[in-house]
């Protein structure tokens, strides 16, 4: 390994190796055609290296390109406007002197793309006209297609912004400067320094560009990397080469195969997915929630992005970032409770974000529920040795923006817990494991659990900007008493904020509360007002209590049982400003103690 210099031929060696490997084994799942998806750009302004201009290319076309993902920062640079995009259109036109010049770190990236044989390139500040409000939102919402089907990504992992360059890439690059030591023997070199400390630059770890929001999407969706960070490693969906290993791409030893949770980088290269997983949802969303944007009201925007291509296995869409297939579960998203850092609530400039979704606030997101009651949300609970249900109490409408008409956020089918959706085959193997297989799925692909089947993929064009942030529905008011602080989690004895136990006016516990900790809390206790949104049934011997953290208290009736069997309701804490709701926390409270409570229904619009 040069400690100055990267050898492309390396690279070359790489990118062949990887080509003939998916060749011979299949390709992987690529993303459809983005010109196929509805409310999607039909061509891409590429950069065509050979002419040095922009060209403009049918998506279905199917162009081979290069992508690039770095830092913008603070710096001036060369951007496509209204104005100027007739003359980057011609020949040799990026080669001229501009008023603000190209980024380094671009005309590394464009100069390496060439140097690997590519025709074509791709970059945000050059293939996005700027100032077109109409193009600039419809290729947002591409983004992660773009990156999706590129030839592979550059990941310009180094510097604060967009000129600090790929150092040691070309003879027109500044060199790099890796600290190392050689021992030379006959016939080798024995490279000294120590193997954790490339494998940390790998994965970019305290750079700038791996706190970045955008920059997640587009890693996280690209289906092969070239991550520049001191070293050059190349990563597709199932090997990994780095470059002061000898060993060869596709070789059992660079397998990083596996579960998305096993992965050796587990925010790169995630696969397209095929159906709606809620453990790639998460995998998706918990990291993306604790990058930095430069401004919040782009939290919408760069979701946009990953909601396109999502969009290809959760068919109804979502609503601010939560899945309307799942969207009752979805509501119970909490902030981790061991991080003693509150939540950072977004302050955008151009619209308000709601308080009921996980994009209000940036900071560390608990969706242990998500798999809990999402997963069951469409199961026979007859089928089913450890029992999660989750039963909707109420009917949503979205208020459709500028209009104030109201829509209902619909399940495809009338959700029915006695019964699955159609199609689906319950089974059971060895051990008790259990899987669930579709009849209209010729592969005979096994799922952990059902969900309803589309009878065919028709998608729709889908706009996050369409609807307001508010949620109207009806539903059952109560009034309990926060009472004192868990701050040790039971059991685990670990460190808890934001945790409180609920008190009925006698002074009864009566369930836990999970506060938002955005607006703090008023005194030791105090009166909440509650809206009931689901009711929930966990029994048979389950390891729910890692997900419920009031399982464990004393207090609570099943926390001693071999076989608990309990029921409960899922509420929302909501505090009240100019006649609209906003939501504080979330609980949930024992059935038969909820039951008892004098309710009250009543119309809300929860912000």
């Amino acid at each position: 390994m040069n400690a100055h210099q990267i050898d492309i031929d390396l690279i070359r060696e790489w990118i062949k190796l990887c080509d003939e490997c998916h060749t011979a084994h299949g390709e992987p799942n690529l993303p459809p055609d983005i010109s196929s998806r509805p409310g999607l750009p039909r061509w891409l302004y590429l950069v065509d290296l050979q002419q040095q201009c922009l060209v403009q290319v049918p998506c279905s076309a199917n162009p081979q390109y290069i992508a690039v993902s770095y830092v913008w920062g603070q710096v001036d640079m060369l951007q496509t406007t209204v104005e100027n995009l007739e003359q980057l259109q011609k020949p040799g036109s990026l080669l001229l002197e501009h008023a603000q010049p190209i980024p380094r770190t671009v005309t590394d990236a464009m100069h390496l793309a060439s140097k690997l044989g590519c025709p074509y390139f791709w970059t945000d500040c050059l293939c996005i006209v700027q100032n077109d409000d109409v193009t600039k939102g419809q290729f947002i919402k591409a983004m992660s297609l773009i990156y999706a089907r590129s030839y592979l990504t550059i990941v310009a992992g180094e510097g604060h912004d967009g000129n600090f360059g790929i150092p040691g890439t070309t003879d027109f690059t500044k060199p790099r400067d890796i600290k190392c030591r050689y021992l030379k023997f006959p016939g080798c070199v024995m490279m000294t320094e120590h193997i954790v400390d490339y494998m940390h630059q790998t994965e970019c770890i305290g750079t700038v560009w791996q706190s970045r929001g955008w920059t997640f999407q587009e890693a996280f969706f690209s289906r092969r990397l070239l991550v520049f960070n001191g070293t050059v490693t190349f990563i597709c969906e199932r090997f990994e080469s780095q470059e002061w290993q000898f060993v060869a791409h596709g070789d059992k030893r660079s397998s990083i195969s596996g579960d998305i949770e096993n992965r050796a980088y587990p925010e790169y290269i995630s696969g397209i997915p095929t159906w709606p997983s809620l453990k790639q949802l998460i995998h998706i969303i918990a990291p993306y929630n604790k990058r930095n944007l430069t401004y919040d009201d782009d939290i919408v925007s760069a979701f946009s992005g990953v909601a396109t291509i999502m969009q290809q296995a959760f068919y109804t869409g979502f609503h601010f970032g939560l899945p309307e297939l799942f969207f009752d579960a979805a509501l119970l998203w909490e902030f981790d409770k061991r991080n003693p850092e509150p939540p950072q609530q977004r302050k955008p400039q151009k619209s308000m974000l709601p308080s009921w979704s996980w994009m209000n606030a940036k900071g560390s997101l608990f969706l242990g529920l998500w798999l809990c009651f999402g997963n069951a949300f469409y199961n026979d609970v007859k089928n089913c040795a450890q029992q999660y249900e989750l039963r909707p109490l109420v009917q949503w409408r979205k208020r459709v923006r500028g209009t104030g008409e109201t829509k209902m956020i619909e399940y495809p089918i009338a959700r029915d817990q006695s019964c699955m959706p159609p199609g689906w085959t319950f089974h059971t193997k060895l051990k008790g494991r259990t899987f669930y297989t579709h009849s209209s799925d010729s592969s005979s692909q096994k799922y952990p659990y059902p969900f309803p089947f589309p009878d065919k993929m028709t998608e729709r064009c889908l706009n996050l900007f369409d609807y307001e942030p508010i949620l109207e529905f009806e539903a059952d008011r109560a009034w309990l008493k926060r009472a004192e602080a868990v701050d040790i989690y039971p059991g685990l004895e670990y460190r808890m904020y934001g945790a409180y136990n609920l008190r009925d006016k006698n002074g009864k516990w009566v369930g836990g509360l999970s506060s938002d900790r955005m607006d703090g809390c008023k005194g030791e206790t105090e009166q909440c007002e509650l809206i009931v949104i689901s009711k929930s049934r966990v029994c048979g011997e389950s390891q729910i209590s890692f997900s419920l953290w009031e399982w464990d208290l004393d207090e609570h009736p099943s926390g001693d049982q071999v076989n608990p069997d309990c029921s409960f309701y899922n509420v929302i804490w909501i505090r009240r400003e100019e006649g609209r709701c906003f939501r504080k926390g979330i609980a949930r409270v024992l059935a038969d103690d909820w039951e008892k409570l004098d309710l009250e229904r009543i119309h809300v619009e929860l912000g």
